[in-house]
């Protein structure tokens, strides 16, 4: 395969950058920007690219990998995005860690005053890569400042009056976005709780399930599995503010009944003399691609900090600003081994208001463990490569919480196997089936019924091995309509009712469990 080939395949396409070419069509060419010379006290003159031969459109004209590639400023940021999320695109991986490290790296020797790596310029000490072109346009990234500048300059640059144009233009553009100075922490530099999987066996660094088995899964638990529900930042800092930017992927801000807040919304709680209290923070307004969310909001210095990612959107990256002179602390979990929660849309969040009050989370807070939200809207269907995933998982806790997407049929066909498979890799791990008493319809009642029927003919098997699956939640005749927003989806009240039963229920379970050393994933 050519190198152009290669670039388009795995770089270009992958990204999006569908007007970055070595030979512009006949429609791109109607967009191509002139070039202009300037000179010192003489108008702009309008001058051809002689660097390259012309029509650019010939394909036999070789691709030039200095100064032959043509694109856009959408493009180029697509690209630069790319690189201030080390090797990320939107939906996967798209150069390795091994080439982000290399590309990063400094590879001109000692005593020549220009630091270059591949193709670009680099400063590893103060955190920024970039390349400028002989027509001024420019390309940088600087995450100790956390910014992305892309200028679009079409001006020859080896004389004195471009220089200053240049310069002037970028000291007005820099003014005009400046923004009180901040000190800024990627995520990827920050443990994340309740991701179970260590990033390396990830495709990308928000995935809920690693690439292992992938192809025996459902498309939609595929899919799902992107969306980072559950997934936080604990950490603690001495700011009185905290800024936020995220990006996320191509979905919708809302549903009908999925509120853009906990859809696509970053939650942000902080713990008092009181406990954990939310922090009221914007919410997303308009679809945030290509140019991400960003808000500040006022928390209260040294505070136990809690953010938690959108439960129903696909996620690409975040970091967090804090005031200079001031650092991000993370902190560990609270628990040694996290309770690992496996179910539906209503494990994942819906629906409620906002992530942190998923009742997973409330579980998380209200129980002081760390969760792990395995839900995955009607796509909790105990397939037995999730048994796999679980096992894989060294818990605290397991909990089945898939009664409302399982017909009686596939409950008569997988619970069993499933339990058996999970008991098998994880013999002393304690196992609690949910109720979902909220869930009215008959089918869902009789997937209850036919769970504690298989529970109890495993434990005439075998007392001692099937002692530790247990069921919890509400008695099946509690009946309140004001628990969910359609009759199935818990509403927020729905959600603490449920999560601060569970959080109990949950550590009733916990506290019969001997204490005793172990691994931790992730």
């Amino acid at each position: 395969m050519k190198w152009e080939q290669y670039l388009k395949q795995e770089v270009l396409d992958p990204l999006g950058m569908k007007d970055t070419t070595f030979w512009p069509n006949e429609e791109q060419m109607t967009r191509l920007a002139k070039g202009y010379q300037l000179k010192d006290g003489a108008e702009p003159r309008e001058v051809a690219n002689v660097q390259v031969a012309w029509p650019l459109s010939l394909h036999s004209r070789f691709a030039e990998a200095g100064g032959g590639l043509y694109s856009t400023a959408n493009d180029m940021y697509k690209f630069g995005r790319m690189i201030a999320n080390r090797g990320y695109g939107v939906e996967s991986r798209i150069l390795s860690e091994k080439v982000m490290r290399e590309w990063f790296a400094k590879q001109t020797p000692e005593g020549v005053p220009n630091k270059y790596s591949f193709g670009m310029d680099v400063d590893p000490e103060k955190g920024r890569i970039g390349h400028g072109g002989a027509w001024r346009t420019n390309l940088s990234v600087d995450w100790k400042n956390g910014t992305l500048r892309v200028y679009v300059v079409q001006v020859e640059s080896p004389n004195t009056a471009s220089r200053k144009h240049f310069d002037d233009f970028v000291a007005a553009a820099e003014k005009k976005l400046a923004r009180a100075p901040v000190e800024w922490t990627d995520g990827l530099d920050l443990p994340v709780e309740g991701r179970a999987f260590p990033l390396a066996e990830l495709a990308r660094p928000y995935d809920r399930l690693p690439i292992a088995h992938s192809n025996e899964l459902t498309s939609s638990v595929w899919w799902l599995m992107q969306e980072p529900a559950g997934e936080a930042f604990r950490f603690r800092t001495a700011s009185k503010r905290l800024r936020v930017q995220y990006l996320l992927g191509a979905k919708p801000l809302s549903s009908p009944h999925n509120p853009a807040t906990n859809k696509s919304g970053v939650d942000v709680y902080q713990k008092t003399a009181k406990g954990w209290q939310y922090v009221p923070a914007p919410f997303p307004q308009t679809q945030p691609l290509e140019n991400g969310c960003c808000w500040e909001v006022a928390i209260e210095p040294g505070a136990e900090t809690l953010v938690y990612l959108p439960t129903y959107n696909l996620f690409e990256s975040i970091r967090f600003g804090v005031e200079p002179g001031t650092t991000i602390e993370p902190l560990k979990a609270p628990s040694a081994k996290p309770v690992v929660i496996y179910g539906t849309s209503i494990t994942q969040g819906g629906c409620g208001s906002r992530p942190g009050m998923a009742w997973p989370a409330v579980v998380g807070r209200e129980a002081n463990v760390e969760v792990v939200n395995l839900g995955f809207s009607g796509s909790g269907c105990m397939e037995l490569v999730l048994a796999k995933h679980l096992a894989n998982i060294d818990a605290s806790l397991y909990v089945l919480d898939n009664i409302c997407n399982m017909s009686p049929e596939l409950t008569e066909q997988r619970f069993e196997p499933f339990l058996r498979y999970l008991r098998e890799k994880r013999p002393t791990t304690p196992i609690v089936v949910t109720k979902n008493a909220w869930c009215h319809y008959p089918t869902k009642k009789r997937n209850l019924e036919l769970m504690q029927e298989t529970v109890a003919k495993l434990r005439k098997e075998d007392a001692a091995k099937w002692a530790k699956v247990t069921f919890a939640g509400l008695d099946p005749a509690y009946d309140d309509e004001d628990f969910t927003v359609d009759g199935l989806h818990l509403a927020d009240y729905g959600m603490m009712t449920v999560g601060r039963l569970f959080a109990k229920e949950f550590l009733a379970v916990l506290e019969k469990e001997p204490k005793r050393e172990f691994r931790r994933f992730g």
